[in-house]
Formats: structure tokens, sequence, C-alpha cells
């Protein structure tokens, strides 16, 4: 999944976000594209999450700074990698 990270001067054109799905318990975690509303699933092992963070990374890359949880386990720090995207022509 592309995420990217910008500063006060541009616009957030990908934005993370948890949703809840009528079909499945608990929530999900994934990317909101602002200019075409597409929704894309971020697969993780966690079912509930709190204190979301984009971190920036060394190359390019992005990472996820989150307290996860899943009913059968406690909730836990996690520290997710993502692959930035590509650069736009």
């Amino acid at each position: 999944m592309a995420l990217s990270c910008v500063d006060g001067a541009q616009r957030a054109r990908r934005l993370l976000t948890t949703y809840s799905d009528p079909k499945e318990a608990g929530m999900r975690l994934a990317v909101l594209d602002a200019a075409s509303g597409a929704l894309t699933d971020l697969q993780t092992p966690y079912s509930a999450f709190g204190a979301l963070s984009v971190v920036p990374r060394p190359g390019g890359r992005v990472a996820l700074a989150l307290v996860g949880g899943q009913p059968t386990r406690p909730s836990e720090a996690a520290l997710l990698e993502v692959r930035a995207p590509a650069a736009a022509a």
C-alpha cells in the first residue's frame, strides 16, 4: 500500500483511517484516496486500533506507529512499515 507524508504546504492525497465493516467484527485500517474516494485496506493482524501516527522513514518509506489489539491477545505497540508511492508524473 502506498502512503505518503505531507507537510503543511502540501495537501494530503491519502488519508489513514479506520472503519467498521458490518460483515466483520472489529475495525479495519485503510488508506482513503482523497481524489478518487477509493478505500484500500491495509492488512494487519489487528482488529482494534489506537494512537495512529505516520512516521517518515529513510529511503522514501513511511511507517505506521499504532496501538493494535485483537480479541485473543492484549493490545500492543506496533510499528508497521509501509512502502511509499512512486513519484507522480
